[in-house]
């Protein structure tokens, strides 16, 4: 009520400025025309005329000018009206019965969406793994299996599988991969640097005095022989040593594996001591894991020795059978 006395009052000076030329002219003559005036918009159906004295012109010049300026028209725009609320009960009626349920629905479509990825992805695989028997593998050759003879043989020279480790790329460049690819081994001189090798042979040695039976591994002809697992951050010694070879033969791995992130799947130390007896030929990689025989379930894999001192062939070095693999 207040807004629209103080709308009528300003459009009422509007429209005496617009008769009178002037706020501050009397002229009697004109109030009857000012009061002809009406006022709309501001009460919704009813038009009030104008109730206060209108200042007058003070010329007859401009009494004739105003006389011919027509009144404002009135307006014709509509009330602006709200619409009612409606009450507490129908809202709740609402809620209860329109949006509560969509919500639980979206909400349980994205719990069972959630559910089934997750089941498809890692419970199914784990599920089927541990179901595996040997006799299913019989039914996934994707090779056929043959005994390696004297004719698979490719090299009896050493040197076809040694790198030069002299050339800085000798680890990066497509020799690595030939000789894999062709002789299945690969020999690098020197791959570390002399005091990571020492600081590692000093901690195996530490520990093959403390290792317990239980941390043994089985090994053929395991007399004076000893083989037990490590964990690459046991010791600064292995770690330092265990980052500076994976520095080196991630690029060999990638490209020999196809997979940017490869990993390490056992970490043992193996010690021979005087008087063992010679091991019989046998591959480090099992034939029952092997991913030319069962290419839908394992993945390839390859053996690294490091040797950790100079080792002559009276002490039992390692042979290999190049192109059995």
């Amino acid at each position: 009520r207040v807004w629209k006395l103080l709308g009528g009052w300003i459009q009422s000076d509007i429209i005496a400025h617009a008769i009178t030329g002037r706020p501050d002219a009397k002229d009697d003559n004109f109030t009857k025309h000012a009061q002809k005036v009406e006022i709309s918009g501001y009460s919704g159906t009813k038009k009030k005329p104008i109730s206060n004295k209108i200042p007058t012109a003070t010329s007859k010049h401009e009494l004739k000018h105003q006389e011919k300026t027509p009144s404002p028209p009135p307006s014709n725009h509509a009330p602006t009206t709200i619409p009612p609320r409606p009450p507490l009960p129908l809202l709740l009626l609402r809620w209860i019965l329109l949006d509560l349920p969509s919500i639980i629905s979206v909400l349980f479509l994205l719990l069972t969406h959630s559910l089934r990825t997750v089941h498809d992805t890692y419970y199914k695989a784990l599920f089927d793994r541990a179901t595996r028997t040997d006799d299913d593998l019989h039914s996934e050759y994707t090779y056929y299996k043959r005994e390696c003879t004297l004719l698979d043989i490719t090299t009896q020279n050493p040197r076809d599988i040694f790198l030069n480790s002299s050339t800085p790329t000798a680890l990066t460049s497509p020799t690595v991969l030939h000789k894999l690819a062709r002789h299945g081994a690969v020999a690098v001189p020197a791959i570390l640097p002399p005091h990571l090798v020492t600081n590692l042979r000093n901690y195996i040695r530490r520990r093959n005095a403390a290792v317990s039976d239980d941390e043994t591994y089985p090994v053929s002809q395991g007399y004076n022989r000893l083989s037990y697992g490590i964990d690459v951050t046991e010791d600064p010694a292995v770690t330092s040593a265990a980052s500076a070879l994976a520095e080196k033969l991630a690029p060999v791995l990638r490209s020999a594996l196809g997979d940017e992130d490869p990993a390490v799947t056992e970490l043992t130390a193996i010690t021979a001591y005087p008087g063992c007896p010679a091991q019989e030929w046998h591959p480090d990689t099992k034939t029952e894991g092997n991913a030319l025989l069962f290419g839908r379930t394992f993945s390839h894999s390859y053996s690294f020795f490091l040797y950790l001192q100079d080792t002559t062939r009276g002490m039992g070095i390692t042979s290999v059978a190049a192109g059995t693999h």
